[in-house]
């Protein structure tokens, strides 16, 4: 692996991972309701303009329906039971239940909305590694009693959110960019 390859992993490991440790910081100050709030504000106060320069807003917005469903699904409710969750667990755990995302995706895409990709033997092997590298580090402790099973279980809700909310912003709105989708939905 070249030293940029391993730059780059490392700085997605660092951008995929800091929200969760600034959470837990804001829990020592902040109600879970503020903290969600402070995040929609400022998301939407940085990608709003950019949409709206783009001029995708008023198209994207045709959607209504399903960027309401998507907000709820991306946002909303997982940015709530994740926020609330780490008042009584480590944010490391709320990032290492995150990863169960990938896994979640591909049994919902090969399961019920026919991917071959996802039902091809290498994915399924290397899902079901990491699936019992994470269960590992959590499960055995959540089934033991050493983990409170009612933040885990808020934050694997959370990681079903964020697993099947691209799959309907895919479906529901293919012609929607990312961008505009994500910038839309946090206003």
């Amino acid at each position: 692996m070249s030293r940029r390859a391993i730059l780059l992993f490392l700085a997605v490991g660092v951008a995929w991972g800091i929200p969760y440790y600034f959470i837990a910081v804001a829990n020592e100050s902040f109600s879970t309701p503020s903290i969600v709030w402070l995040r929609v504000t400022i998301g939407a106060l940085i990608l709003l303009p950019i949409v709206i320069y783009r001029g995708d807003f008023r198209e994207t917005l045709k959607n209504w329906r399903g960027v309401l469903l998507f907000a709820s699904l991306e946002m909303v409710g997982p940015w709530y039971l994740i926020t609330e969750a780490e008042r009584t667990t480590a944010s490391s755990l709320a990032g290492l239940m995150m990863t169960t995302i990938p896994f979640i995706a591909a049994f919902i895409t090969g399961t019920f909305l026919g991917d071959r990709a996802a039902r091809h033997p290498i994915t399924i092997t290397g899902l079901v590694i990491g699936f019992l590298g994470v269960f590992s580090l959590v499960g055995i402790d959540a089934l033991s009693g050493a983990i409170d099973i009612v933040p885990v279980s808020m934050l694997a809700v959370s990681a079903i959110c964020y697993a099947i909310a691209p799959i309907v912003a895919g479906r529901t709105m293919p012609n929607v960019s990312g961008l505009s989708l994500s910038a839309v939905a946090l206003a």
